[in-house]
């Protein structure tokens, strides 16, 4: 069996009880692998909640079939008629409704691996096998943390692939298909 990567559960935070002017919050994910089972990564907020990420692998940011692109992104808390009140990415290039909700597989479906994304980001406590594949475990949980580091308000999110891990530039029939 591979590695299992894996964060401990966090604290509880003292719940505020004064709705001052606060600085928007901010993450920063750190995508560290990608390959036909996924792209995987680390998101850390400002306040030091770590959660590890899934998302699909690297295609030119194809819709349906890519993670998006690296990129400085805003994140709305927001109603999803497919997953309740999540976090939405807003204004990403050529991609719509990228949104963070919970999913264990985030492979490439046309190369035989199990996906349950479209595009959108999946955290989790750990990355190890599930049925034979990697995969994003304690899904529910990690997201439900997130949201609660993040006290559900609008935040912004890094999104950048870690040093020396840089994604394959696409060809130009890629190119084409990603707009």
């Amino acid at each position: 069996m591979g590695r299992l990567l894996s964060h401990p559960r966090p604290p509880q935070s003292p719940k505020r009880t004064s709705r001052t002017a606060n600085p928007m919050k901010r993450a920063i994910l750190t995508r560290f692998r990608t390959d036909d089972e996924g792209t995987f990564g680390e998101i850390v907020t400002d306040s030091g909640f770590k959660c590890f990420t899934g998302e699909l692998p690297w295609r030119g940011n194809r819709k349906g079939q890519s993670c998006i692109a690296a990129g400085l992104y805003l994140a709305k808390w927001e109603h999803s008629p497919k997953h309740g009140m999540c976090y939405e990415l807003q204004d990403v290039p050529g991609r719509t409704d990228i949104q963070l909700h919970s999913a264990n597989f985030v492979g490439d479906n046309s190369k035989g691996k199990k996906s349950q994304l479209l595009g959108c980001i999946s955290p989790g406590r750990q990355i190890g096998l599930l049925e034979g594949q990697r995969a994003v475990l304690s899904s529910k949980d990690a997201l439900k943390s997130l949201e609660d580091a993040l006290g559900r308000e609008t935040f912004s999110l890094t999104i950048k692939w870690a040093d020396g891990l840089r994604p394959e530039v696409p060809n130009a029939d890629e190119r084409k298909s990603a707009d």
